[in-house]
């Protein structure tokens, strides 16, 4: 019982994993995903303008060599050829890729109208790429019977061009169709016919999970470089506000310092500030200068303060040590008030 629960445990996880593979994230904002659109738009022209370079050169290869056979064995080079026209269809199709590949790359932004020109473009380009091998497998059935030219098509688009699940499969729609159509016109076996269908099926079936599955890759990897983003962007605001919040206490402990070793009725150093200040003279002094202090009393204080009261007592006091502190430069010496009178 209990090999049999494993069993059913490791299947579940492993139908898990596979939902995983093709489950988009959730949480993207818009725009974030109109960048994403944009960007893998950006990167489906740069691969299909390699491979339309690679189709145009072997296309080149095979208009020679299609040319140089008629030419060897006699036939007129101006008669019909149908597998020489659609090597120069796609000849042509992958100069007109190219070309718009070229103006695209002179220019436009993500939200420029041009652009969307350019999207559509590129989806036409991949539609008639599938659709040309598919009247191309239509006509192998009449010689050879296979489907090489579509599923090759297929696969090759599916690799290239990533998209979403909606636009890669509104690209195979119309292709499927004509060879889905066009096969029983073309193929006189009704073995062979069903015997394509079931394969074709099933390629294509991969075709699509494989592109399901990049895509899915894809997306991932923006949604995870976006969470990063986000992350860097969060800890970079928390950073900013720990500096301005060790700026405040640096100044706050400055200030609390400042009122520590300030009295607080005269404004001048109190007797810890007189110490600090007296300790930081020697110090600096290191024996090359003299340092002395003196200190100064009111007389008769104590007999004006119990007369007057201590609110004038504080005034003779605040005054007192104001003068003495304005008539000391700061760079000569400073005054202190040392005790409570």
């Amino acid at each position: 019982m209990n090999i049999i629960g494993n069993r059913k445990k490791e299947r579940y996880k492993e139908k898990r994993m596979h939902m995983t593979l093709l489950r988009l994230p959730a949480g993207l904002p818009a725009e974030e995903k109109k960048k994403l659109e944009h960007k893998l738009f950006k990167e489906n022209m740069q691969r299909t303008k390699l491979f339309a370079k690679l189709v145009l050169f072997f296309e080149m290869l095979l208009i020679v060599f299609n040319l140089s056979t008629a030419v060897s064995e006699g036939r007129d080079i101006l008669s019909f050829d149908f597998y020489l026209t659609m090597y120069f269809v796609l000849t042509g199709l992958s100069i007109a890729h190219l070309t718009m590949v070229r103006f695209f790359e002179k220019g436009g932004s993500a939200d420029s109208i041009h652009t969307r020109w350019y999207r559509k473009g590129l989806l036409a380009v991949v539609v008639l790429f599938l659709t040309w091998g598919g009247v191309v497998t239509l006509e192998d059935q009449r010689h050879y019977g296979h489907v090489m030219a579509f599923a090759v098509n297929v696969m090759c688009v599916s690799i290239l061009f990533h998209a979403t699940n909606r636009t890669m499969l509104w690209i195979y729609s119309l292709p499927v169709l004509v060879v889905y159509g066009g096969l029983p016109f073309f193929q006189s076996s009704a073995d062979v016919i069903a015997g394509h269908y079931i394969n074709l099926t099933v390629f294509l079936f991969f075709c699509w999970l494989t592109s399901r599955m990049l895509y899915a890759h894809y997306y991932k990897d923006f949604y995870q470089n976006w969470l990063l983003h986000n992350a860097n962007k969060d800890l970079e605001e928390q950073i900013q506000k720990n500096i301005e919040m060790n700026v405040q206490l640096e100044k706050a402990n400055k200030q609390l310092q400042a009122l520590m070793l300030t009295d607080e009725l005269t404004g001048i150093p109190n007797r810890r500030g007189f110490r600090d200040r007296l300790t930081e003279e020697i110090k600096r002094s290191a024996g090359t200068r003299p340092v002395a202090f003196m200190m100064i009393d009111i007389d008769c204080f104590k007999q004006y303060n119990d007369f007057y009261g201590h609110m004038r007592g504080d005034v003779v006091i605040r005054s007192t040590a104001q003068t003495i502190h304005q008539h000391i430069p700061s760079h000569a010496g400073f005054a202190a008030r040392y005790g409570g009178e």
